[in-house]
């Protein structure tokens, strides 16, 4: 059941929800949240389709780690602004925070596809939560997936910060990937028995 109710269409120009979006992130900079809420919950019963009040409301309930709302939020602007990029990776992210994991991934990779291959800044967040959770699900091949698209989003951008951070990450993980995984990695191996294990499952078709 959805904790935040489909607003009505309404006629009403979408010139007034914007006017109580300013207002609403207004009186957050100035630390009345209710006021906030009140101003982007007023732009969605103006203006259902109004992208930037879906995300300034649902992230403020996150900010006050009310998750199970923020989803609710986002639930129904997934609906109202159903192509919305930022929609699909927000509503993913606070799915990851509530531990529901295979449900943030499927919002994470729409998000991903909305991006594209970007290296932006957007698409470097979409792939740090996907990491995020491949990391809190103890799946180091993945991790390592997620961690070799950074490498590549930091090179596209001649970040050297990025490229470094990125590249300790990936090596670390592909020792420990090859330490689990005797039959792809077996030859890096420093354990004669997964060697061997390796050279078998090569020899067999394995």
């Amino acid at each position: 059941m959805l904790l935040f109710a489909v607003p009505p269409v309404s006629a009403a120009p979408s010139g007034s929800a914007a006017l109580l979006v300013t207002q609403g992130k207004q009186r957050e900079a100035d630390g009345d949240e209710l006021a906030a809420i009140k101003r982007y919950s007023d732009a969605l019963a103006i203006d259902p389709g109004h992208e930037e009040a879906y995300l300034a409301l649902g992230a403020l309930r996150t900010k006050r780690n009310e998750l199970v709302e923020a989803e609710s939020v986002y639930d129904v602007a997934a609906v109202r602004v159903p192509g919305s990029r930022a929609v699909a990776f927000e509503r993913g992210r606070v799915r990851r925070l509530r531990g529901r994991f295979a449900e943030a991934r499927l919002d994470l990779r729409r998000a991903w596809l909305l991006e594209g291959n970007t290296s932006s800044p957007e698409e470097l967040a979409i792939v740090r939560e996907l990491i995020a959770i491949a990391h809190e699900q103890r799946e180091p091949a993945a991790e390592l997936l997620g961690w070799r698209r950074v490498l590549a989003i930091a090179r596209a951008r001649s970040d050297g910060a990025l490229t470094k951070e990125a590249s300790v990450k990936s090596r670390a993980l592909a020792l420990f990937v090859g330490e689990i995984d005797p039959v792809t990695w077996g030859g890096t191996s420093t354990e004669p028995f997964r060697k061997s294990l390796a050279s078998v499952a090569r020899r067999s078709g394995g």
